[in-house]
């Protein structure tokens, strides 16, 4: 429901402003007709309170029927007389019948060829044929190229539909294929391991790529860099095709200067256009989530390359219009029509902006400085769009831009509604342990948080407009279980401030907005290897304590979690008790920290509570876990790409590789998945819960 409201809403203003901003050949032509010879009478261009005023009424509204009746074009006629009658009106003047003026011009005019412009105009004036002939096939020619960009503006728009519809089969297929327990054909998984899953070289898809010791970006995925080289293919070619140019055209000096006015008509109207997808793109509530599977990540990396696109075209019709403007006319007609033109110098700000933009948006400031690139990133963007709204107010094609705010203001309410629903006035019971901070909140409103999916937290007493995303480690007795990694920012200072308290726990004012992110269907696959990296396990175990209670007969679950610290253990003490009671999950929890004893490769901790392990006596584990049983091996990180080698080759039947963790382990799982995929008797898909929101 949400999504068919979206589209017509967007729908709707954009027929609605569309056809507001239409204007026809015959309406130019005789608008500039009219201001050809207006100057007569000491009147500015398209100034209806000069030539509607009652001394001159007569005189041009005859001759603008004159013009309108030689176009010879009947439905164009009607729209030309509309125009001016609705000119007059909004000049407080009404103006008669259109046959009665055009009855007395035809009485007794003057023709164009024969005015005189130094001598005031006494007659109504009738355009020459030729004239005529001219200025429509030279506003045609230009209504042609507006109409086309608009239409390619809808192109590029429509482009995210085709891969929208094959991420909508995908989905359905990932959905129900596992049930059928039979290997897919032997070329759809050739197109998976080569397309779908890997790096678009390498291995490499999280780690960030530096230059020195500074990172300086990510490498996408290989189909998402296929789909971005055609989207980028299809803007270039849409800024080339389909113009259509006149020779001798009345409307400009040269042939150069009319071909870079329809490029730089072309740009602009395509930056315009792919506004609304750009912001639908950067938001949460982003509804096309949930009919392709995408993550919040993969949206990201579209936004930014749809708003690449539009600064690459808002570039061109930059500099276009400053080529076209000084060969026009030289430095004073520049000055005239761009910096003293003000809908003109708010694209000019708009531009310069979009700039800014691009630059604080890049992977290193977003790395670096992610909370600064945030609030200046949403102030950018809040300036910016005014800005544009602004300089197309003479231009039209606002319902763009109107469709944008529309998309914005949508996630805005909805992203509001969720906290308000959550609970305005929730209190977290915040413990820390070790270097985390373990949350526990219950939402006002019971929503059921499927595995996998994380929610916003805004800490009051800390930046309240700030947010971050935490996995949903346990949804249980209404409460949410989070815990939150002390990196920087609101992690680092919640982390400080529960820290400073006497036993390290308190309850502080929080926001909950979500639950948000999509549930992979696990449960259908018949052997699931979960692997997840330190603070990782959050969103690994959510999909482990889901497979747990639903007691799948015949279904082999191996979950691994390593991490450098001990201490850690007690992030998820009660889940790995429950997830422990299990007869059909494999556990191994590897410790990796530099203070483990080499030689103790594994022990159970089979000791009484509040006691060590024998192993040494250096390490404290956690009571609980340790008078639970619960296997723990201190070595280095086990080899994942053979762990989950020979998980898909002794699979009897599907298998679903899960992962959550630092970098090098998601690319590892990654490679190794795809590359032994075709290994399997039956269905392999990997699922990937990257924790790098930058």
């Amino acid at each position: 429901m949400k999504l068919f409201f979206t589209i017509a809403l967007v729908l709707i203003l954009g027929l609605v402003q569309q056809s507001s901003a239409a204007k026809t050949s015959c309406q130019s032509v005789c608008e500039n007709f009219i201001n050809h010879f207006i100057t007569a009478a000491e009147c500015e261009e398209d100034d209806f309170e000069c030539y509607c005023a009652p001394e001159q009424l007569d005189i041009y509204a005859e001759s603008y029927a004159l013009c309108a009746n030689a176009c010879n074009r009947p439905t164009e006629t009607k729209s030309t007389w509309k125009y001016f009658t609705k000119s007059c009106k909004s000049a407080g003047v009404k103006v008669g019948d259109y046959d009665d003026y055009l009855k007395a011009g035809l009485a007794d005019y003057v023709e164009e060829d024969n005015i005189d412009l130094d001598v005031p105009v006494v007659l109504p004036v009738l355009v020459g044929a030729e004239e005529m002939r001219t200025g429509l096939r030279a506003r045609d020619s230009k209504n042609h190229n507006m109409d086309y960009s608009e239409y390619y503006g809808h192109v590029l728009n429509s482009f995210w539909l085709i891969f929208v519809l094959l991420s909508f089969i995908r989905l359905i297929t990932i959905r129900l294929y596992p049930r059928r327990g039979s290997k897919p054909y032997a070329l759809v998984t050739k197109f998976r391991k080569t397309i779908m899953l890997p790096a678009v070289f390498g291995y490499k898809h999280i780690t960030p790529v530096q230059f020195g010791r500074v990172k300086i970006s990510i490498l996408m995925l290989r189909w998402q860099t296929l789909v971005l080289i055609l989207y980028g293919i299809l803007n270039l070619i849409l800024v080339f095709v389909d113009y259509d140019f006149v020779e001798n055209n009345p409307n400009y000096n040269t042939w150069s200067i009319q071909v870079i006015r329809f490029y730089v008509d072309r740009t602009g109207i395509l930056a315009t256009a792919v506004m609304p997808v750009l912001l639908l793109f950067g938001g949460r509530n982003n509804i096309l989530m949930l009919v392709t599977g995408w993550s919040f990540e993969t949206f990201n990396v579209f936004h930014r390359w749809v708003g690449r696109a539009m600064f690459f075209h808002a570039m061109l019709h930059s500099i276009g219009f400053t080529a076209y403007y000084l060969l026009s006319g030289g430095r004073a007609t520049y000055i005239k029509n761009m910096i003293k033109d003000i809908p003109n110098l708010w694209g000019i700000i708009a531009t310069i902006l979009a700039a800014v933009v691009m630059f604080q948006a890049s992977y290193t400031m977003r790395h670096y400085w992610y909370e600064f690139f945030l609030v200046f990133h949403i102030v950018l963007v809040a300036v910016f769009v005014p800005a544009l709204r602004l300089h197309l107010s003479d231009h039209g094609y606002l319902e763009f831009i109107w469709a944008a705010i529309a998309v914005w203001v949508f996630d805005r309410v909805v992203r509001i509604c969720r906290i308000i629903l959550a609970g305005a006035f929730l209190k977290a019971d915040v413990q820390v342990i070790s270097s985390a901070s373990k949350i526990v909140v219950a939402p006002s409103l019971k929503w059921k948080a499927q595995p996998g999916q994380y929610v916003f937290v805004y800490v009051l007493r800390h930046n309240f407009w700030e947010s971050h995303p935490f996995s949903i480690m346990d949804d249980k007795d209404g409460k949410y279980t989070l815990v939150s990694n002390a990196k920087s920012g609101m992690t680092k200072r919640l982390h400080n401030s529960i820290s400073a308290k006497p036993q390290k726990s308190d309850s502080v004012r929080v926001w909950i907005e979500g639950p948000y992110g999509e549930s992979y269907p696990i449960a259908r696959y018949d052997t699931v290897l979960l692997l997840a990296g330190g603070i990782g396990v959050t969103a690994i175990m959510s999909y482990a304590l889901d497979l747990k209670r639903r007691n799948r007969n015949g279904q082999h679950v191996i979950f691994y979690w390593m991490v450098r610290d001990e201490e850690a253990l007690g992030w998820v003490t009660d889940e790995l008790k429950e997830i422990f009671e299990s007869e059909f999950i494999e556990m191994h929890i590897v410790v990796t920290c530099a203070g483990s004893s080499a030689s103790a490769s594994s022990e159970k901790l089979e000791v009484a509570s509040n006691s060590t392990s024998d192993v040494d006596s250096e390490k404290a584990v956690p009571s609980s876990i340790s008078s639970s049983s619960i296997p723990v091996t201190y070595q280095a990180r086990p080899d994942i790409s053979a762990v989950i080698k020979s998980t898909i080759v002794n699979a009897p039947s599907s298998v679903a590789v899960v992962s959550c963790g630092p970098n090098s382990l998601a690319d590892e799982a990654r490679a190794a998945t795809t590359a032994n995929m075709e290994s399997c008797v039956g269905r392999v898909d990997y699922f990937e819960d990257a924790f790098g929101w930058a």
